[in-house]
């Protein structure tokens, strides 16, 4: 998708039951759609994997933090899809709206 309003749009059109989302740079606003999936109680429980070059995902945290299940780092490590099992795990949560 070119930008997360046409994300956005896609998801609405049909079930997804997850999201992949490739940071190319350094590029905050991808972690903000994460943000914003998670607001959003249709998606709250999707899985969301980010794909990003090490350099362009500055801090792990953050990005669990704004919603991603797993975090995938390239160059790809054999080892790291081995290994973790949170994509696969069904992680449910409970959705609260914000007042």
């Amino acid at each position: 998708m070119p930008d997360t309003a046409s994300a956005f749009e896609m998801l609405g059109r049909r079930d997804f039951d997850a999201v992949v989302v490739d940071i190319r740079a350094p590029d905050q606003l991808l972690l903000y759609f994460c943000v914003d999936l998670r607001e959003n109680s249709r998606f709250y429980n999707i899985s969301v994997m980010i794909v990003a070059d090490e350099k362009a995902l500055i801090n792990l945290d953050a990005a669990f933090e704004s919603g991603a299940t797993d975090i995938l780092t390239r160059p790809f490590s054999p080892d790291h899809r081995l290994g973790n099992d949170g994509w696969k795990r069904d992680r449910r949560r409970t959705y609260q709206a914000r007042s």
